[in-house]
């Protein structure tokens, strides 16, 4: 008979386990525009696929044939970077941001900036009259 238990067979041993969550996230921007990509990331924009699941499939029936071959390139990276790490969901998400391109001619020089997203920010980084007060800015 076991000293410990006094033979209920109900010995519990612990060791210390650390479990940890990590979100992995990749994203890749296509614009025809001189807007940096950077700035675009940060906009609202529709929402025009939203996958998820245990395992997510590439797009392949998108229009634009880089939508789809990007969409392939990063799951594939994704399936293979992290061999030790369990994947408990994948979430694709395909989101459309509105851009819209404005040209104009203001005391005899002519220039453009860019409105983007559902909150219509304004990109314009050679404007004239553009004043920046704690980060933010405005055309006057």
């Amino acid at each position: 008979m076991c000293n410990t238990c006094e033979g209920y067979r109900q010995l519990r041993f612990f060791k210390k386990i650390i479990i940890s969550f990590v979100n992995h996230s990749s994203s890749f921007v296509i614009d025809d525009t001189d807007i940096p990509s950077d700035v675009l990331k940060v906009s609202c924009g529709t929402v025009i696929l939203d996958q998820s699941g245990p395992y997510v499939f590439p797009l392949t029936n998108h229009p634009r044939q880089e939508v789809n071959i990007n969409s392939q390139n990063l799951i594939e990276r994704h399936n293979g970077a992290w061999p030790c790490e369990r994947r408990i969901q994948q979430r694709q998400r395909l989101r459309e941001v509105t851009v819209t391109c404005i040209h104009y001619t203001w005391q005899k020089m002519k220039g453009r900036f860019w409105v983007y997203g559902d909150e219509a920010f304004v990109y314009a980084p050679k404007h004239p009259k553009m004043h920046c007060w704690n980060g933010i800015c405005v055309l006057l």
